[in-house]
């Protein structure tokens, strides 16, 4: 179920218990885009209980209008029961399915349950909210493998239900920010870059920002898929205090790397996408703007840092030495064919490596 200690709810427990159950389940739907959702009229943002940037309407406006997917907000609950709800977002594309977006960590999601100590009452209240969703994701079609925000800790309502669950990790870190958290060799770098002249600043120079991502890209050998006129766009809908990008300029002047951060105040902030120059590298200047921002976003009320991402081992092991921790979130996909079709592949490509073909 959800992990009742996500900052995100803190403000959403405090309600009356209802512990009757009804027996029809009712679904309803808070948002749901006609063309744009800048042209939609959502619910109030204090009616709802999910928070945090991955669930900002203005984020929900990016993906509809970078990926052409129709952004819905659900939310679910049992019965006349006014207190147990569960919300999430989904995204739709044009036959109506439910699919993850590229470069977007998870969909959020968000459970209250009724005000009550006993575990076995808020476990059948989620079985009973989760169990919704699924079925409504079953009957819309699932497109590809969905991500849920890590504060989901039970998946057995999706396997239950027909679907195939997997794990994945992220790494988190708290604000403040204890420095003393970190190895040795980054607090080393965190000195070795501020003696050397770099400096590092929040900015709004997207086009050097661009070129850091791209930078990265061609190093790793992966795709972001994000431009700088993406960027734009991001920024142009969140706004600088929503969409911060964080930069260290080297003592040439040249930015040596960007970070860019979605950020909502009293929740946690996601690490979204980050980028440096080769040059730099051996400067210590990621582990240098991650000092700063972490110091800059708990000035701005943010409660934590999701780094975002920690499932290969190159990028795992910088973010755990910074002194984060690792968390682990679950994703579901639908049985179909062309899901047959990716295992095998990926299953082939197992084998030939394992065998040395």
């Amino acid at each position: 179920m959800i992990a009742q200690s996500e900052s995100e709810l803190e403000n959403a427990v405090s309600r009356n218990g209802v512990d009757g159950q009804a027996d029809h389940p009712r679904t309803i739907r808070l948002h749901t885009p006609p063309a744009s959702v800048s042209d939609a009229k959502p619910e109030p943002e204090e009616s709802r209980i999910i928070r945090g940037p991955l669930a900002h309407d203005s984020w929900l406006a990016f993906n509809e209008q970078k990926f052409g997917l129709r952004p819905e907000r659900v939310q679910y609950k049992i019965g006349n029961n006014e207190e147990a709800m569960l919300e999430a977002v989904l995204y739709l594309d044009k036959s109506g399915r439910v699919c993850h977006p590229m470069r977007n960590p998870y969909l959020p999601v968000s459970f209250v349950s009724t005000r009550t100590s006993q575990a076995h009452k808020i476990s059948n209240q989620w079985i009973e909210l989760a169990s919704q969703l699924a079925d409504d994701m079953r009957g819309r079609g699932v497109l590809n493998t969905i991500g849920f925000s890590p504060n989901v800790s039970d998946i057995r309502p999706w396997q239950w239900k027909r679907f195939r669950a997997g794990v994945k990790y992220t790494c988190m870190i708290d604000v403040p920010y204890d420095e003393s958290g970190a190895s040795q060799d980054v607090r080393r770098k965190f000195r070795k870059c501020a003696k050397a002249g770099f400096r590092v600043e929040r900015t709004t120079d997207i086009e050097q920002a661009a070129l850091c991502l791209a930078a990265t890209e061609e190093r790793q050998g992966y795709r972001l898929g994000i431009s700088a006129s993406d960027l734009i766009l991001a920024r142009r809908l969140l706004g600088d205090e929503a969409f911060r990008i964080y930069a260290v300029y080297a003592p040439n002047g040249e930015m040596a790397t960007a970070s860019i951060v979605l950020h909502q105040p009293g929740s946690q902030a996601i690490g979204w996408v980050a980028g440096s120059r080769a040059e730099y590298l051996s400067a210590g200047v990621m582990q240098f703007v991650d000092l700063y921002t972490l110091s800059d976003l708990h000035e701005a009320g943010a409660t934590s840092l999701d780094l975002s991402g920690a499932n290969m081992e190159t990028i795992a092991a910088p973010k755990l030495r910074l002194g984060a921790y690792l968390v682990p979130y679950y994703t579901v996909e639908a049985y179909s064919l062309r899901r047959f079709a990716k295992w095998s592949l990926n299953w082939w490509q197992y084998y030939r490596h394992d065998s040395g073909a």
